[in-house]
C-alpha cells in the first residue's frame, strides 16, 4: 500500500481527480443564474460522476500492478507450494485494491465537506429542511384534512410556507430569490413531465411539484399581496376552527375562505387565480435605460397571461395586475454578495408592451448608481421564462 501511495502514477491521478472536483465547485450547475446549494446528495453525485472515472483508472492500473509485483517477486510459486487455499492470498490483493478505493473516496468526501462549509453566508439547507419537518408535525397534529383533493395543501404547502417565513427572517427576502427561482424551475419541470392531468393548487393530489413547488410560490405571493400578518392570522383562525372539530374536517375551500376573510376585497381575484386556475405568466423586460441627468430609468416591459387546462392547452387571458419593479445597485443574481435595493414599488402592468419611468431622486444620496432592474424579481408570478426578468441598465453612451 505504501508503494502505491508514493508512486508517481497514483499522485498524478490524484491531482487529476482533485482538479475535476475543484472545477465542479468553481462552475456549479445553476438555475436562472442561481447556483445550486452544496447539498449532500449533490456532492455525492459529483463524486459518483467525473471523479468515479479516476477511481476506475486507479483500480485498473493497480490491479495489474499488484499482480505484476506478485509474479516479479516469485510469490506465486511460494503460494502454490503452501498448504493453504489460494483464495487467502487473492483476498489480500483484493483488500489492497479496496483500500485504495476507500482512500480515494475519503479524499473526495473531504473535498466536498470543505466545499459545503466554505461559505457560511449561503442559505443553509439543513435549517430549511428542519423547519419544514417541524412545521409538518405542527400542522399534521392540529389540522386533519378531509380525504379529498387538495388535502396535501393543508399540510405540505402550509409547512413550506412556515419554513419560508423562517428563511425570510434569517436571510432576508432578496436571498430567498435563489430558493423561489429553484422552486419555480422544479414546478415547470414537473408539469412538463405530467403524464395524467395537472390540477390547480386547490385540488392538488399526490403531485409534489404542485403542493410543494408551486405552493411555495403561491403562499409567498399571497403573503406579499395581503401581508404576512394577515395571512398568518388566517392560518391561525383555520387551526382554531378545526383543531377540536369532530363534525367536519378541513379542505382547501376552508383555507381559501379564511384567507379571503382577512384580505382586502381588491386582492380576492388574485387569490382565486392562484388557487383555482393554472395561470402562467410571461413578464419580460425589453429595455432599460438610465438617464443620469434626470435621475430616471426608462423601462419597456411586455406582459402576458394564459390559463392552462390540465392537459396543457393554453388560452390567452387578460393581464391587469400590479408587479414589483426593483432597481438594484449590483447584480441581484450574485448571491455571494449582499443585494443593494435602490428602488422597489409595485406598478400596474397590462397586456402587451408597457412603458414606465422610474425616478430615483432620493435613492442615490450615498453615491450608488443603478446597475440592474428587475420586474417581478422576487417570483410572485408563475413565469414561464424568467431569464429576461432582470436586465443590466444601459446608459446613453452604451446605446
Amino acid at each position: 500500500m505504501k508503494q502505491v501511495f508514493v508512486s508517481p502514477g497514483f499522485i498524478v491521478l490524484l491531482i487529476i481527480a482533485s482538479a475535476i472536483i475543484i472545477k465542479e465547485f468553481i462552475n456549479p450547475i445553476g438555475m436562472y443564474g442561481a447556483s445550486n446549494w452544496s447539498l449532500t446528495y449533490y456532492m455525492v453525485e459529483l463524486i459518483q460522476g467525473a471523479f468515479s472515472l479516476s477511481i476506475i483508472i486507479v483500480i485498473t492500473f493497480y490491479t495489474a500492478e499488484v499482480e505484476w509485483r506478485a509474479r516479479n517477486t516469485g510469490i506465486v510459486d511460494i503460494v502454490d507450494s503452501m498448504p493453504v487455499h489460494n483464495f487467502i492470498f487473492w483476498l489480500s490483493k483484493l483488500l489492497a485494491v479496496s483500500l485504495i478505493v476507500v482512500v480515494l473516496l475519503g479524499f473526495g468526501m473531504l473535498f466536498t465537506l470543505a466545499n459545503q462549509l466554505r461559505d457560511p453566508n449561503k442559505i443553509d439547507p439543513v435549517c430549511y429542511v428542519s423547519a419544514n419537518e417541524v412545521a409538518q408535525q405542527w400542522f399534521g397534529h392540529q389540522l386533519l384534512p378531509a380525504n379529498v383533493q387538495g388535502s396535501a395543501v393543508l399540510s405540505e404547502t402550509l409547512s413550506q410556507y412556515a419554513a419560508l417565513q423562517l428563511m425570510v427572517n434569517k436571510y432576508g427576502e432578496t436571498k430567498l430569490r435563489q430558493f423561489l427561482s429553484s422552486e419555480l424551475d422544479d414546478y415547470l419541470r414537473g408539469r412538463s413531465t405530467e403524464y395524467l392531468q395537472e390540477m390547480p393548487l386547490m385540488r392538488a393530489e399526490n403531485k409534489a411539484y404542485i403542493y410543494y413547488n408551486k405552493g411555495s410560490i403561491v403562499m409567498m405571493a399571497i403573503a406579499d399581496r395581503i401581508g404576512f400578518d394577515k395571512l398568518n392570522k388566517a392560518i391561525k383562525g383555520l387551526l382554531e376552527k378545526f383543531e377540536n372539530s369532530n363534525s367536519r374536517k378541513a379542505t382547501t375551500l376552508d383555507l381559501l375562505s379564511a384567507i379571503k376573510e382577512v384580505a382586502d376585497p381588491k386582492a380576492h381575484a388574485f387569490i382565486n387565480q392562484q388557487f383555482s386556475d393554472i395561470n402562467l405568466y410571461n413578464i419580460k423586460l425589453l429595455a432599460a435605460k438610465w438617464e443620469k441627468e434626470t435621475s430616471q430609468v426608462n423601462l419597456k416591459i411586455d406582459a402576458a397571461r394564459v390559463i392552462a387546462d390540465g392537459l396543457g392547452n393554453e388560452t390567452p387571458a387578460v393581464f391587469d395586475d400590479v408587479v414589483d419593479i426593483v432597481v438594484f445597485a449590483n447584480d441581484p443574481s450574485d448571491f455571494s454578495s449582499e443585494t443593494v435595493v435602490l428602488y422597489r414599488q409595485k406598478h400596474r402592468l397590462v397586456n402587451g408592451e408597457n412603458e414606465l419611468v422610474i425616478r430615483l431622486d432620493g435613492s442615490l444620496n450615498d453615491g450608488s448608481q443603478p446597475a440592474y432592474v428587475g420586474v417581478d424579481p422576487f417570483v410572485r408570478f408563475i413565469g414561464t421564462d424568467v431569464k429576461d426578468n432582470v436586465l443590466r441598465i444601459k446608459t446613453k453612451a452604451e446605446e
